[in-house]
């Protein structure tokens, strides 16, 4: 009698214990944090759609946002392994820090483009209207604010709009100003000029203080002016996850990227862009907005290296990048980009180029 009662009691333990097991396959995955900065500026967008819109959530991902707007708080981050992702400006500041591996580049945050410039040179509006400022190469002579000159790649594009004016760096005077900060330095009369972004920009222009120099946003169309930044430890320990997140942050990009008209807020889209960006940014009047430069954004995430690279050399140049053999390629990781693609296909243009190469295979093959 006893040992039939052992045996039931195995066997029960048995099927108990199978079917906790198989119970167990059926669960869904746990939710997984992951801890980004935030810039504050317009190039976060696309992760707030994300957010908003659940993809995020559709991935089994946590998002848990942290406000970085102290200078190089965001890159101290990224290194000690307190933030997963990031993001930043392409500059000296984030060349020196990642010259250790610490974190890399991973898609595209902000770059610009016909139509797409979130970085705008600005003029004075008294000196546009006396005709002190006709053309780029009456920029000789002028105060020029730029944000953290010797950290940021706004200087880069600086030295491309002064060289497109016959113009070297030289011949102005760059005036170390945050973003922050151009509109007192305007309302004082301290600067000339300034390279200033979105929205700020857009406040200037629409007190009067400044004119948008449209002719300054083709001269460097392709710089990659932000960037998206995985940090090191993300990438080496929760390379599904990083996968995940980028699957749902270029669905968010492209969703801007569709509200978009000739780079204005004006598609069908677009009133939930907006009110987005009046959640998320200092500048909280919707109308605002709507006469905005927005910057662009790849919708497969693609980094471009060649202007990563053009700007790296001028830092080296001025002696502002510590390591003079790092290159942009040894900064990026484009697999992420590549991996979100092969799972939610190509967007815009690149997807037609796909569909005309497998028509031609198709009509060659045949």
């Amino acid at each position: 009698m006893g040992e039939i009662f052992s045996f039931r009691f195995v066997a029960i333990t048995i099927v108990s214990l199978l079917g906790a097991i198989g119970f167990g396959f059926l669960l869904p995955e746990p939710v997984r944090t992951v801890n980004v900065g935030t810039t504050g500026t317009v190039s976060d967008i696309g992760l707030h759609i994300a957010i908003q819109k659940g993809y995020f959530r559709e991935e089994g991902l946590k998002i848990e946002l942290s406000a970085q707007t102290v200078p190089g708080r965001m890159l101290n981050g990224l290194r000690n392994g307190a933030l997963d992702v990031g993001g930043a400006i392409a500059s000296p500041a984030l060349y020196n820090a990642a010259a250790d591996g610490a974190f890399k580049i991973v898609a595209d945050k902000g770059s610009l483009r016909p139509m797409q410039n979130h970085f705008s040179l600005l003029v004075r509006a008294d000196h546009i209207k006396s005709g002190r400022y006709k053309s780029l190469s009456d920029l000789k002579g002028m105060r020029i604010a730029v944000p953290g000159i010797s950290n940021n790649n706004a200087s880069a594009r600086l030295n491309a709009i002064l060289n497109a004016g016959g113009l070297k760096w030289d011949d102005v005077t760059p005036f170390d100003s945050g973003f922050a900060q151009h509109l007192a330095n305007y309302e004082r009369g301290e600067i000339d000029v300034s390279l200033t972004t979105e929205p700020i920009a857009g406040y200037l222009v629409e007190k009067g203080l400044a004119v948008r120099i449209n002719q300054a946003d083709l001269i460097y169309r392709a710089q990659q002016a932000g960037a998206l930044l995985y940090s090191g430890k993300f990438i080496k320990e929760r390379k599904a996850d990083g996968e995940k997140f980028m699957r749902a942050y270029l669905r968010g990009v492209r969703d801007y990227q569709d509200s978009l008209e000739d780079g204005r807020l004006e598609g069908a889209r677009a009133d939930f862009v907006i009110a987005a960006l009046a959640r998320t940014t200092p500048a909280q009047n919707p109308s605002i907005f709507r006469n905005l430069a927005m910057p662009g954004s790849d919708t497969n995430g693609v980094v471009n290296t060649a202007s990563l690279s053009n700007d790296l050399e001028f830092f080296k140049e001025k002696k502002w990048v510590t390591d003079q053999e790092l290159t942009a390629a040894q900064v990026v990781d484009g697999h992420f980009a590549t991996a979100a693609i092969e799972n939610i296909g190509q967007h815009g243009v690149g997807s037609v180029i796909t569909q005309v190469r497998k028509q031609l295979r198709l009509l060659l093959s045949s």
